[in-house]
């Protein structure tokens, strides 16, 4: 293949895929090879196959361009090292020192820079709106705006900040956290290692006109929609949970479809194709929350109650034996953090709520109605986001109204009718005879 041809690069870049495509621990990017190993020796095996497959093609390789053995390397413009992938330091370094920019081609230039990094930037689309908007309309000249600048400094901040993205593992249990603004959807793919989600990329785009104007739900479903379109070469034919802060469109799937848009529809269709494990996560959090430190959180605030004897009385508790079994719920046994005990757990919410049996219920309700004695919808939204039995609701409507203190301090909202005006009614409406 002769210098100067426009297809020069992809000739070769199938003929070396010819010769390496065997040979799983070698990913090649045109005349760059990368091998990856998970212990010397095995690293040693790795290079005397791969120098032995280039002899046997004609293909020399210069030692000078050559690292071999290293922990850490610098690879298309990113660090590769055990823990993970993160961009270049020189790259970082130089868009840190990008000027602002004062025409439309440094603006472009510079987009451009930072779309190469955006995996690792969580929301890059709604950082750099402010910026995109400058590019709308095929304006003459740029004019920076202060939110256009305050986004120019942010973005900047963000790559010197850029999170660490893991290398996938088969064998870890796969996630994509979804959400939506006004002006941009996001995600993020992740996978749960020892019981910590780390994440492996970063998704996200401004909406277009027409988007903004979808509902809630819509914008939320369009969010999912896209993510699993992008992240569609990792997720494909691998189980995976897809969270979501907004919990109607975890029931979608299971909802007639005369109840959405020809384009819900769609994508409901789409999303069902690669996963039905659709799950709630509170808050505006990307991603789910430490399994281990979340059981620990409520044995820190909830000093009174013992975890490991509740998980011991769940054992001879007929309706958590029940519970356990129930199909609205994701069931599994949680370790905790302090002990070498399980608990049995509610997943389904994204982070983990025991199964409470029947002689600690009280004690949950009084640990946490003793708070400040909330109101009956309070003290539900308090015990469920922590706990979960079966009857919970009947439960604690009746303690609350059992309560003294609650009943003392509740706000009548009722209007009492004065005597006098309920005795003429009375008498007005009396016939005498």
């Amino acid at each position: 293949m002769p210098f100067g041809l426009r297809n020069a690069a992809q000739t070769f870049q199938r003929f070396i895929d010819s010769i390496v495509r065997d040979l799983d621990f070698v990913h090649v990017y045109i005349d760059d090879l990368l091998i990856a190993s998970s212990n010397v020796d095995e690293h040693y095996q790795h290079l005397t196959l791969l120098f032995q497959r280039l002899s046997d093609n004609g293909i020399v390789v210069n030692p000078d361009k050559c690292e071999l053995g290293k922990r850490e390397i610098i690879f298309l413009g990113h660090v590769i090292k055990q823990e993970g992938i993160l961009p270049c330091e020189d790259k970082v370094q130089a868009i840190k020192e990008y000027n602002e920019p004062s025409s439309l081609k440094e603006l472009k230039a510079f987009l451009g820079l930072v779309n190469f990094y955006r995996r690792f930037i969580p929301h890059a689309a709604e950082r750099l709106r402010p910026l995109t908007d400058l590019l709308r309309g095929n304006p003459r000249r740029l004019e920076m705006n202060d939110s256009a600048r305050t986004a120019f400094t942010e973005i900047k901040t963000a790559l010197a900040q850029a999170a660490l993205l893991a290398h996938p593992d088969p064998s870890a249990t796969l996630s994509i956290a979804v959400d939506a603004s006004d002006v941009a959807i996001g995600a993020v793919m992740q996978q749960n290692i020892s019981g910590s989600w780390q994440p492996l990329e970063f998704f996200s785009r401004c909406l277009t006109t027409t988007e903004t104007r979808y509902s809630a739900f819509g914008r939320e479903l369009l969010a999912a929609y896209c993510a699993i379109k992008h992240f569609r070469h990792a997720v494909e034919g691998r189980q995976f949970i897809l969270f979501t802060d907004h919990k109607p469109l975890t029931y979608a799937l299971h909802t007639k479809s005369d109840r959405y848009s020809p384009r819900e529809c769609r994508h409901l269709d789409y999303i069902s194709q690669f996963t039905t494990d659709l799950r709630h996560i509170q808050g505006k959090s990307k991603c789910v929350a430490d399994a281990l430190s979340r059981i620990q959180m409520n044995a820190v605030t909830l000093p009174v109650l013992d975890l490991p004897a509740m998980a011991a009385a769940q054992a001879d508790d007929l309706s958590c034996t029940k519970a356990s079994h129930s199909t609205s719920l994701q069931y599994q046994e949680v370790p905790l953090a302090t002990t070498s005990h399980t608990i049995l757990c509610d997943t389904s919410t994204g982070f983990p709520r025991p199964t409470v049996p029947s002689a600690y219920r009280r004690l949950v309700f009084d640990a946490l109605h003793g708070l400040s004695h909330p109101g009956i919808a309070a003290t539900l939204r308090l015990i469920a986001a922590r706990y979960v039995w079966p009857s919970m609701n009947k439960d604690v409507r009746m303690w609350a109204k059992q309560c003294l203190k609650y009943q003392r301090s509740k706000v009548h909202r009722h209007v009492a009718v004065p005597l006098a005006h309920s005795l003429r009614l009375m008498l007005a409406s009396t016939t005498f005879t």
